[in-house]
C-alpha cells in the first residue's frame, strides 16, 4: 500500500504515513469506496445495448430457420398425395396432353399409343367433360401407407351439381432431394388403352391402322389359320380409329372404336363397304362368268374341256365341277330341248360376304335373255325367246390377283318353252 498524499509505501496496519503524516484510513475509504464501486461499473458494461451487426445477424438466422420450416411443408405438400392429386386435375383442366400421356406409364411398343396419337385425342374432346373449379379433399393411406386416396370434388361444365372423384396414387421408390416421398398416379387406365388388340382378316390381307401397315411382327400365328389371319395389336388407344384392308382384290376402309368390351374385330368384305366402282366391276365379272358357263354348255363342252379355263394356284374345283356336271346333265342332254342363246341383260347384287373357309359369297338377282329349240307333240321343232329372272349365289376365291369362281348355287338349269 502506497501513500496517497507523497506515494511513500505503507506498512499493513499503519495508521499514518511516515513520511508526511497522512491518515492511511481516508486512503483506505477511499479505496474501499473505489473497489465498491467497482461492480457497479462491471454491471454496467454487461448492459451495453447489442450491435447493429449482431441484431441482423439473428434476425438472418431466424429468417432462414422459418423458411425451411416452410420450404420443407412446401415440398413435403407438393410430392405428397394431395400435389401430385391436384397437378392431375390441373393437367385435366388445361388438357395438357404431355403431361397427362406422362400419367399414362406406358411401356412397350408405343406405335398405337403414341403421344402425337394421344394428343390429337385430347384436341378433340369432346368440351362439355370440361373442368371448370375443383376442390382437393382429404387424404387416406392403406397398404402400409404405401398406397392413397385423394377425393376431389369439381364441377362440369354446364353441370348442375359438383361431381366427387377418387384419385390413387402409389408411393414411389425414389425421394425427390432423398428426402421427400413422392407419389405417382395410378389410376386404371383400361377406358384410355386396350390391351392386345386382334384384328381378324383373310388369309394375305394388307391391313393399315391409321396409315401405319400391320407388319409380320404383330401376327399372331397361333391364332391365325389356313383361311384367316389375326394380328394382335399390344396396345392401342380407345378411340376411333381407320382400318384399310386390301381383301380379295377390293380395298375395304372402316372407322373402328377399339374398347376392352370389344377387344377384337373382323374386317368385314360387305356391299355397303365397296366403292361404287368395285361394286360395278364386281357385276361385270358375274355377268361375263355367267355368260361364259353357258355359253360352254350350248356349246356341249363336257367338263374335261372346259375345267382348265377355271384353274389357278391352289384351286379346289370340286364343287364347282359338281355344278357344272349337274347343269350339263339338265340343259345338254335334255331330248326335247335345246338351248340355243343366253345373256344376262343386268344384274343386282343384295349381299356380299365372307365365308368361315374365307371364300366371297355373292348373292345377286339376274335378268336374261334366253332361247330354246324345243320339240312339239308332232315332233316338229320350234323356237322359243323369253326372258326371265333369277336369285342366285356364287362362290369366289382370290388368288393371281384376280377373282376365281369356285361354287354356285340356284343357276338356271329350266328354261319355258310358254
Amino acid at each position: 500500500m502506497y501513500c496517497g498524499e507523497c506515494g511513500a509505501k505503507i506498512g499493513k496496519n499503519e495508521a499514518f504515513c511516515g513520511e508526511c503524516g497522512a491518515k492511511v484510513e481516508k486512503i483506505q475509504e477511499e479505496s474501499a469506496s473505489e473497489n465498491a464501486s467497482m461492480p457497479s461499473v462491471q454491471k454496467q458494461v454487461n448492459r451495453q445495448p447489442m450491435s447493429k451487426k449482431k441484431k441482423i445477424l439473428l434476425l438472418v438466422c431466424a429468417v432462414l430457420v422459418i423458411g425451411l420450416y416452410l420450404g420443407y411443408n412446401y415440398l413435403g405438400e407438393k410430392f405428397g398425395p394431395k400435389g401430385v392429386a391436384e397437378k392431375y386435375v390441373q393437367a385435366l383442366m388445361a388438357k395438357d396432353a404431355d403431361k397427362l400421356y406422362s400419367y399414362l406409364n406406358l411401356e412397350g411398343d408405343k406405335t398405337f399409343t403414341s403421344k402425337k396419337k394421344f394428343a390429337e385425342i385430347i384436341k378433340s374432346a369432346d368440351n362439355s367433360s370440361e373442368i371448370t373449379n375443383y376442390v382437393i379433399g382429404d387424404v387416406s393411406y392403406s397398404d402400409g401407407n404405401l398406397s392413397a386416396r385423394v377425393s376431389v370434388k369439381y364441377a362440369l361444365k354446364g353441370a348442375q351439381s359438383e361431381t366427387t372423384e377418387t384419385v390413387h396414387l402409389t408411393k414411389a421408390k425414389k425421394k425427390a432431394y432423398g428426402i421427400f416421398s413422392t407419389w405417382e398416379i395410378s389410376e386404371d387406365f383400361d377406358s384410355v388403352v386396350v390391351k392386345d388388340y386382334k384384328i381378324k382378316v383373310p388369309k394375305n390381307s394388307k391391313v393399315m391402322i391409321d396409315k401405319v401397315s400391320l407388319d409380320k411382327k404383330y401376327l399372331d400365328t397361333k391364332s391365325s389359320s389356313e383361311n384367316w389371319d389375326i394380328y394382335k395389336i399390344p396396345q392401342i388407344f380407345q378411340s376411333s380409329i381407320t382400318i384399310k384392308a386390301s381383301i380379295s382384290g377390293f380395298d375395304i376402309e372402316q372407322k373402328v372404336t377399339p374398347s376392352t368390351y370389344y377387344d377384337n374385330y373382323t374386317v368385314e368384305l360387305s356391299l355397303k363397304n365397296l366403292s361404287k366402282d368395285n361394286v360395278s366391276s364386281l357385276e361385270e365379272q358375274i355377268k361375263t362368268d355367267f355368260n361364259t358357263l353357258y355359253k360352254n354348255l350350248i356349246e356341249k363342252k363336257t367338263w374335261d374341256q372346259v375345267k382348265e379355263s377355271y384353274n389357278f394356284t391352289g384351286a379346289n374345283l370340286t364343287e364347282l365341277e359338281e355344278i357344272y356336271k349337274d347343269l350339263y346333265d339338265d340343259i345338254v342332254d335334255d331330248d326335247y330341248k335345246t338351248l340355243t342363246a343366253f345373256n344376262v341383260t343386268s344384274i343386282s347384287i343384295n349381299n356380299l360376304s365372307l365365308t368361315d373357309e374365307g371364300q366371297i359369297r355373292i348373292s345377286f338377282k339376274i335378268n336374261y335373255d334366253y332361247s330354246v329349240n324345243y320339240k312339239k307333240y308332232d315332233d316338229s321343232i320350234d323356237t322359243k325367246n323369253g326372258k326371265n329372272s333369277s336369285n342366285t349365289t356364287l362362290y369366289y376365291v382370290y388368288s393371281d390377283n384376280a377373282l376365281k369362281l369356285v361354287d354356285g348355287y340356284y343357276l338356271v338349269s329350266y328354261f319355258s318353252t310358254y
